[in-house]
């Protein structure tokens, strides 16, 4: 869970544990008495003796435990057994990670390998490495494999110490390497009921009722098949996986504890506490230092309060207390994401802008389920401005009004309304969907006019690009912090997207600043010249017009098709090439650049790649329109889908003669 979700909501985890008594004393976790065998009894069919890497066991155990102090513990015990059979399955797994942020300790930790002569190499604590991915921030210890050669067996179990997690954890049972055997095991002391859900064909949790002091919940799943990546998809949600969370502490008689409703009160105490005078007058203060007119509409006054924090306040990832408090906010000028939202909806208040603040996942880490209250999914705020049907990202510096990241769209969220009874305040919650931009916002338009002159090889060419919204918004958010030599490089490739081979003589941006994201697009004009569509053959020039549209990714799908297209968001694009056949000349093969593919749903069109030409006199015109109106198309319009994006590679292809 993200630092967004621990200062909001610790005060549940707190009510949580306040409520232990004395279970277990005098007894150890069951996980820390597991061991694997001396002698690993393993089978491996004909079949799985084919395959380049196979996960022969999946063991996976999540045990909740007090201790003698009665202080609740968490373990995580991951046992596994890996059959590498190719030099890519040996080097993918050459090196085993285990992450260690919040890791207490490990109660046990060894790995060996079984080469295919039966010898067994054991790993010892002096093999074991520590490193730190800067990137992601994350923490690991590693095992390094020496010596494995195709038919090796490789084999690890661990068991780690953590800090008790209850509000939400996913466990991922399925990847791009087949997996023969998997289990997965629960267990918490009899005070502690938990909820578990699966999907994509998770089994059921069973209860295990033969084991005394203990609560056990488990499954076997057998035969996983493998899930490659596959372009335009959303990979891990679409995994077979586990959610488990606390639902109930018999101790204290709480039951339904983390739910979502129970979540809102908790973000709406931490976002919507109490200011105190002080830092009443120093939001007022900072409010007039903004300059908005009591008259001012509406959504030009969230604008200019927006861009005004977003310029003078700097946001961190991660941060201690004092980053969401509003009196060191205000002194310091540095938040965290809860800080953030904190000083964003204190300036609302005071301008009495109706909002609600809005928390969602990631769609392409997880989505979240409107029927499992997890608070796994609660990541990211957001917030939604009803009167107007808009959100923002207050703590997202380079988005503005009117468009957030399409990750978080697509997508359920909680939403919290603050309510006023009397002297009362309160959030009342409802989960509802965000969203996504429509097709006809998050669009790149190209005109282009062709200007055929006495060198037929070397043409001149007026283009006019507006991109908008998504296509937009990262440059529109860079482009006024740029150097005019960076801001040179980025004009040039908006043009030279269609081809590297162009000699620029003009070009210019209007609409760049972060400002006006979503509001008005980023407009390019430019004029260049080109040999790079005209080839001569014999008596006759070839126009490559296809190219005018930039390059187009093809799809090909050689194996069957698994998972659903999912796209990044709705879009379109409509593209006009106008150009005037030189005196002298015929021009042939325009029926090369008429195309209609499209996909219907009760009678409305949601993707096409349409293509038009006209013709008057010796004025050619071709206009082609490309839209995706639904961001997930299921396995079973797959082929609809693929269609259609060939036809905008196909059309790039397409060409025209002059003789």
């Amino acid at each position: 869970m993200k630092n967004t979700s621990f200062f909001a909501l610790t005060s549940i985890v707190v009510t949580v544990m306040s409520g232990i008594t004395g279970y277990g004393d005098n007894l150890k976790p069951l996980c820390s008495s597991y061991d694997w065998d001396t002698q690993p009894a393993i089978k491996l069919s004909d079949e799985d003796r084919k395959e380049l890497q196979i996960i022969i066991k999946d063991k996976r155990t999540v045990e909740y435990f007090y201790s003698v102090s009665n202080e609740l513990e968490e373990y995580h015990l991951v046992h596994k057994i890996t059959y590498v059979n190719s030099s890519q399955a040996i080097e993918e797994n050459n090196r085993f990670y285990i992450p260690i942020n919040n890791v207490i300790g490990f109660e046990k930790i060894k790995a060996r390998v079984i080469n295919p002569g039966g010898k067994t190499i054991v790993l010892d604590s002096t093999d074991i490495k520590e490193t730190t991915d800067e990137e992601k921030k994350e923490s690991y210890r590693y095992f390094a494999f020496e010596g494995l050669v195709p038919g090796s067996f490789i084999e690890y179990l661990y068991i780690k110490k953590k800090e008790p997690l209850l509000s939400g954890q996913t466990i991922i049972f399925q990847s791009d390497v087949p997996r023969k055997n998997a289990s997965f095991e629960l267990i918490s002391p009899p005070n502690l009921i938990f909820a578990a859900k699966g999907y994509n064909g998770f089994p059921e949790m069973i209860p295990d009722t033969t084991i005394k002091d203990r609560l056990k919940l488990g499954t076997k799943i057998f035969g996983t098949p493998a899930i490659k990546r596959e372009r335009m998809s959303n990979y891990y949600p679409n995994l077979v996986h586990v959610i488990f969370k606390l639902n109930e502490n018999r101790s204290t008689g709480k039951k339904d504890i983390f739910t979502y409703g129970s979540a809102a009160q908790d973000f709406y105490n931490t976002i919507y506490k109490p200011l105190g005078k002080d830092v009443e007058k120093k939001i007022a203060k900072l409010v007039k230092a903004m300059n908005i007119e009591n008259n001012t509409e509406e959504t030009v006054k969230i604008r200019t309060a927006e861009s005004w924090l977003k310029t003078n306040f700097i946001v961190f990832e991660k941060g201690g207390l004092s980053y969401s408090s509003l009196q060191d906010i205000l002194e310091t000028r540095l938040a965290n994401e809860t800080g953030m939202t904190r000083l964003f909806t204190a300036v609302l208040e005071y301008l009495k802008i109706p909002h609600q603040v809005v928390i969602t996942s990631n769609r392409f880490d997880s989505r979240l389920d409107p029927e499992f209250d997890s608070y796994g999914f609660l990541e990211n705020y957001l917030l939604y401005f009803p009167q107007h049907d808009l959100f923002t990202a207050p703590a997202l510096n380079h988005y503005r009004l009117g468009i957030i990241p399409y990750s978080w769209t697509g997508n359920y969220g909680l939403f919290i309304k603050p309510v006023t009874a009397g002297s009362f305040r309160t959030g009342v919650s409802v989960i509802s969907f965000i969203e996504p931009l429509p097709f006809d916002r998050s669009y790149d338009n190209m005109y282009v006019t062709v200007h055929f002159n006495d060198d037929m090889a070397n043409p001149q060419f007026s283009l006019k690009r507006e991109i908008n919204c998504h296509y937009a918004q990262s440059y529109q958010s860079i482009y006024g912090f740029l150097k005019e030599d960076d801001r040179k490089k980025l004009r040039e490739e908006l043009v030279k997207f269609i081809n590297e081979d162009i000699r620029i003589s003009e070009v210019s941006v209007i609409n760049t600043e972060s400002d006006i994201q979503c509001v008005k697009p980023l407009e390019l004009q430019a004029k260049f010249s080109s040999g790079a569509f005209i080839a001569k053959a014999g008596n006759k020039y070839i126009f490559k017009i296809g190219e005018l549209i930039g390059p187009q990714s093809e799809l090909y799908q050689e194996e069957k098709r698994k998972l659903d297209v999912e796209n990044d968001f709705k879009r379109s694009y409509h593209r006009e090439i106008e150009f005037t056949v030189p005196d002298g000349m015929n021009v042939t093969h325009l029926e090369n650049l008429m195309m209609d593919v499209y996909y219907e749903e009760n009678g409305d069109r949601v993707m096409a790649f349409t293509s038009s030409v006209s013709r008057n006199g010796s004025h050619i015109k071709v206009i082609i329109d490309e839209y995706y109106k639904k961001i997930i198309y299921p396995v079973s319009q797959f082929e609809h889908f693929r269609k259609v994006i060939n036809a905008a590679a196909d059309f790039n292809k397409a060409v025209v003669f002059f003789e």
